[in-house]
């Protein structure tokens, strides 16, 4: 099926960005540090405010909002359960459980204090903000790649840009607010679209093809 073979790539592209951030944070990159340095040094009020404006959309709560609001609005409009928000709620808890899991595993710390520009607790490497908002633009993704799901291409396109647009700002933010390292968010986008290519694949193999409008309620 075209939707699983392009949902594997998706997830192999993942797999080997994940495993990219892993080597480079292990062997210790200069690029981390040039690049926290330089958000140090360049930030402005106006930039850390739209910064935490931005990192805001990249939580749990907001994304499972979104989400669950979909989902909702889909089953009360046609009375189907909608396949992409399936696949989305599937590659957001997925991500979630993943780098909550591997942050233990890993237990890379944070940029020290003295970088920060806001509040964050716990460990580092993967970001979980990159993994969940890449879990759910790579679901979107996938969804408008596939032909036959897409009637007006022009707005699919430009929906799938704005979401990928935003993933990369939310993960950008992370890395200007001095909470994470840049390669935290390379680990994080590994993540996320690991398990948006997963989700869409392990759908897909169990008759739920995103080119339909939903799948019915047994």
């Amino acid at each position: 099926m075209k939707n699983r073979r392009v949902a594997f790539v998706v997830a192999t592209i993942g797999l080997l960005l994940f495993a990219a951030g892993f080597v480079a944070q292990h062997v210790g990159v200069a690029i981390d540090q040039e690049v926290a340095d330089f958000s140090l040094a360049h930030r402005s009020h106006w930039s850390v405010a739209l910064a935490r404006f931005i990192t805001t959309f990249g939580t749990l709560p907001v994304l499972g909002l979104v989400v669950g609001g979909f989902a909702g609005h889909r089953v009360w409009r046609r009375h189907c359960i909608d396949p992409v928000s399936l696949a989305c709620a599937i590659a957001l808890l997925g991500s979630w459980s993943s780098y909550t899991v591997l942050k233990e595993l890993i237990g890379r710390e944070r940029p020290s204090a003295a970088y920060r520009a806001s509040g964050a607790a716990g460990l580092a490497f993967p970001s979980g903000h990159a993994s969940q908002s890449f879990a759910v633009a790579g679901v979107l993704c996938l969804f408008v790649c596939n032909l036959g799901a897409v009637r007006k291409l022009a707005p699919s396109l430009t929906a799938v840009f704005i979401a990928l647009a935003l993933a990369l700002a939310i993960g950008g933010s992370r890395v200007w607010l001095g909470v994470h390292w840049l390669t935290d968010i390379v680990g994080g986008i590994g993540v996320g679209l690991f398990w948006a290519g997963g989700a869409v694949a392990f759908l897909d193999d169990r008759g739920v093809h995103f080119g339909h409008s939903g799948v019915p309620d047994p």
